[in-house]
């Protein structure tokens, strides 16, 4: 058991050697467009609409502590995502395998996303977290400038 965790351990520690710039790139563009503009979607930031991930890290995190209705109602494709993760993380360090299909399954995670998204849009915009208009965006900072 001891040698099994070691293993997944190893496995865990090669590939954040492997993937440790695009970390940090993504820790320092996290912390600052935080910091500096309250949001760190580009999305959010460039238009101030929300995007089809708005309310996941949320949402998965309602998962992880078990407020399972919480999660639904912030983004239900949560859950497809919380799958696929899980599924990943078993496939490829636990069992030690490549994890096949995840394209097909990130493929269906993403329009299972952009469905739901679409949903929402249609139903909650703009009166329900998340899909809420951001007036702090590039858009509007741009059009009050032209004009």
């Amino acid at each position: 058991m001891k040698a099994y965790i070691s293993e997944v351990l190893k496995r865990i520690w090669a590939d954040i050697k492997k993937y440790k710039i695009g970390i940090i790139i993504c820790i320092v563009y996290y912390a600052s467009t935080v910091n500096i503009f309250g949001a760190s979607c580009p999305f959010i930031l460039i238009t101030g609409l929300p995007c089809p991930g708005c309310g996941l890290t949320r949402s998965l995190v309602n998962i992880c502590s078990g407020h399972f209705a919480r999660a639904f109602t912030t983004n239900p494709a949560s859950y497809a995502w919380f799958v696929m993760i899980v599924l990943f993380v078993v496939t490829r360090y636990f069992l030690g395998k490549k994890p096949k299909y995840m394209y097909w399954i990130l493929t269906a995670v993403a329009i299972i996303t952009i469905t739901v998204y679409l949903y929402g849009m249609i139903k909650y915009f703009p009166n329900r977290i998340p899909y809420v208009y951001t007036s702090k965006n590039l858009f509007r900072f741009i059009h009050s400038h032209l004009h």
